[in-house]
């Protein structure tokens, strides 16, 4: 995108993503993806060329059931009614002394391949609009899809770069009129960090943790200091590293979420639903199982908090009496409930379960004193 505004300064460029879309991922080889908007792009400013006020070209990128859609619009020169149903067609080529007839022909090819479809409509005079449809995918678990916050919450930023704090703070400021207060601890260095982590009374504390993976200078990086302390399933890896396979399989071997630092100023940041008193606690991916424990709650005319994922977990369990209940599933896609239970353990909660249906000496076995039930609603309650 940096290039084409520097090859047309004229053309004033919008790109807008709804907040759904951020972990929108779709299977296509990203190079071939690039060409496809790329394609798009170039015939919007060349649809500009020789005029005499300013263009403009809108990007949307947003949701739309199990699909995500790019939307590109300009208000350029347009195509005849006669021209658009050839658009597509190899060696077709409107309105260019130079055109090839390839690029939206490979457009569409690309978008096909991929299981998407590309329309494009266009009135002359006014402008033209191309859609590009894919099938959403899973993310894939390694990635850090957002942040959900409640009131008390804590976050402890790790990060050199000045910039990155500068981001969170107004990330922050952002949404703390919505949920109430929220303590940010800013690190610029591991050791500091890892020094206020060594008093007990931090350690024991429920916080989230954003970290960055380079420190110059230091001896560890972000995911050793994290494995040091055993606080993975509770920190998102926050780099501008490049994710190569080492990487990833450094996250996905120590249970660590991973958030691109180029995406991070677009991270939704959301309010979590708690509600004002709590009697259990179940942190669970299975759907069935947690209907199952919905319909026992109202049933018993409890109060029972689903938090989505860890994050969302170690975001809100601050406001919770360390007797509370809390049942954890040990299969949480990245994460591992017993290193969560063991966590909670550490920060003095006292009614910590693994509801699993794996056997309980297994359990034990990796995770030594924690409690092992099954996935049943707990009678006890």
């Amino acid at each position: 995108m940096d290039e084409l505004r520097a090859r047309s300064p004229s053309v004033l460029f919008a790109v807008r993503h709804d907040s759904e879309s951020f972990a929108g991922f779709v299977r296509v080889i990203p190079g071939e993806l690039a060409r496809v908007i790329s394609n798009i792009l170039v015939n919007s400013m060349d649809a500009m060329a020789g005029r005499d006020r300013r263009g403009r070209i809108d990007c949307a990128v947003e949701t739309s059931g199990q699909r995500i859609v790019l939307q590109i619009v300009d208000d350029g020169c347009g195509i005849p009614r006669v021209i658009l149903p050839r658009v597509f067609q190899k060696d077709f080529s409107y309105g260019k002394h130079h055109g090839t007839g390839l690029g939206l022909h490979q457009v569409r090819a690309t978008v096909e391949a991929a299981g998407g479809s590309v329309a494009i409509d266009s009135i002359e005079v006014q402008g033209t609009t191309v859609s590009v449809s894919l099938p959403l995918v899973d993310p894939p678990k390694w990635f850090f899809q957002g942040l959900r916050v409640t009131g008390g919450t804590e976050i402890c930023i790790c990060d050199d770069e000045s910039v990155v704090h500068d981001i969170w703070a107004e990330k922050m400021s952002s949404v703390r009129d919505l949920i109430g207060e929220i303590t940010v601890r800013n690190f610029r260095e591991i050791e500091s960090f890892a020094a206020w982590m060594s008093q007990p009374a931090n350690a024991s504390r429920p916080f989230l943790v954003m970290m960055d993976l380079d420190f110059p200078g230091e001896s560890m990086d972000g995911i050793e200091v994290l494995t040091r302390f055993g606080i993975e399933s509770r920190a998102c890896l926050v780099t501008g590293s490049r994710r190569n396979r080492i990487l990833l399989n450094r996250c996905i071997e120590s249970s660590v979420a991973l958030l691109p630092k180029s995406l991070l100023a677009r991270m939704p940041v959301e309010r979590v639903p708690m509600p004002d008193s709590i009697d259990v606690v179940l942190l669970e991916d299975d759907p069935w199982t947690s209907e199952s424990w919905m319909s026992e709650a109202r049933e018993s005319g409890k109060s029972l908090w689903l938090p989505r994922d860890a994050s969302e977990l170690w975001s809100g369990c601050g406001r919770l009496d360390r007797a509370t209940p809390i049942y954890i599933d040990e299969n949480l896609g990245l994460v591992r409930g017993g290193a969560v239970v063991l966590d909670l353990m550490r920060c003095g909660f006292q009614n910590v379960h693994l509801a699993t249906g794996y056997r309980a000496e297994d359990m034990h076995a990796r995770y030594p004193g924690v409690s092992v039930v099954g996935k049943d609603w707990p009678l006890n309650l």
